[in-house]
């Protein structure tokens, strides 16, 4: 029987067969019923094997190779069979393990759609890996073996710093595993994948990912009015709307949210404009009763914890 194996490695089995009064028989001629290799075959369970060969000893014994896909766990057991009548004995448990990764051979299959963007906090698929060892022959994936991989991106604006997204890894065939993950910050990304925290493969071109929906409770003041201002007086609420990790909405949306004042008896004077180059919203309105208010705002009728103290004096 053999030994301890790698997945994909090849093994061989030797076989003397024998008739049912013991009597040998071999694949060459001398004493004894010679017969042809063909009809043997070989069941691994769980399995499975691939690539049976048969081949004929210098003694006349029957040597059967076989390759396994078989998962790396401690219980297979080897059947041989001869003209689909299984053999007895059975193997021992047969011991199957991964063999050793080499990084240097391992293989992204596919990357993620470059050309596209991508909004703050969705999945991004389409990244293929195949595990290989030092030869560049494919190894076998388990789930054990997929959680090792990971993703890093580092932000153009500070390429050294590595963000660690949420990734899921799975199998998708005997050889590969697919990886999704999901950016959750803006801009231009180098994208690296990962086995065991070590980098293996860079992608050609950078992730593109832009801010997500709007989170109205991220809204942050860029300008409070004036803490003291004559009644009557136009004062402005300069905000930067963000989504929910905190990414800046470059550019205006599609639909403008609804801002709100709280505090103050204002008047707004005009629609909440906004700033297409900076995505800077501003509030323009007015107080025309003087005293000291607390102001606050809305975002799409959610309250905002930000404050601020404003006096107004008579005009």
């Amino acid at each position: 029987w053999p030994g301890p194996a790698h997945v994909g490695d090849t093994v061989s089995v030797t076989v003397q067969a024998g008739d049912a009064w013991d009597n040998g028989v071999w694949c060459l001629g001398g004493e004894g019923t010679v017969i042809a290799t063909s009809g043997w075959e070989v069941v691994l369970t769980p399995g499975p094997v691939a690539s049976v060969s048969v081949t004929c000893t210098a003694e006349g014994l029957f040597r059967l190779a076989f390759s396994t896909l078989a998962p790396a766990v401690t219980g297979h057991v080897i059947t041989i069979q001869y003209a689909g009548t299984p053999l007895s004995p059975t193997s021992p448990a047969w011991l199957v393990t991964q063999s050793t990764v080499d990084l240097n051979q391992t293989t992204v299959d596919a990357w993620p759609a470059l050309d596209a963007i991508y909004p703050a906090g969705s999945i991004v698929t389409g990244l293929m890996v195949t595990l290989r060892d030092a030869a560049g022959a494919a190894l076998g994936c388990t789930p054990t073996e997929a959680a090792k991989l990971t993703v890093s991106l580092s932000p153009s604006a500070a390429p050294t710093q590595l963000l660690h997204p949420a990734i899921t890894a799975t199998c998708v065939s005997n050889t590969s595993a697919v990886v999704k993950f999901t950016p959750t910050t803006a801009g231009p990304h180098t994208l690296r994948v990962l086995y065991n925290n070590v980098t293996f493969a860079t992608a050609p071109s950078l992730l593109q990912v832009t801010a997500g929906p709007l989170a109205p409770a991220q809204t942050s003041v860029l300008a409070w009015p004036p803490a003291l201002s004559p009644a009557g007086t136009t004062l402005s609420l300069a905000l930067n709307l963000r989504d929910a990790y905190d990414n800046l909405l470059v550019g205006c949306p599609a639909t403008m949210p609804t801002i709100g004042l709280v505090g103050p008896p204002a008047q707004l004077l005009a629609l909440p404009a906004c700033n297409a180059t900076t995505g800077t919203t501003r509030v323009n309105f007015a107080v025309f009763l003087a005293g000291e208010y607390s102001l606050q705002f809305t975002v799409n009728d959610m309250l905002c914890p930000q404050s601020n103290v404003i006096r107004v004096v008579a005009g």
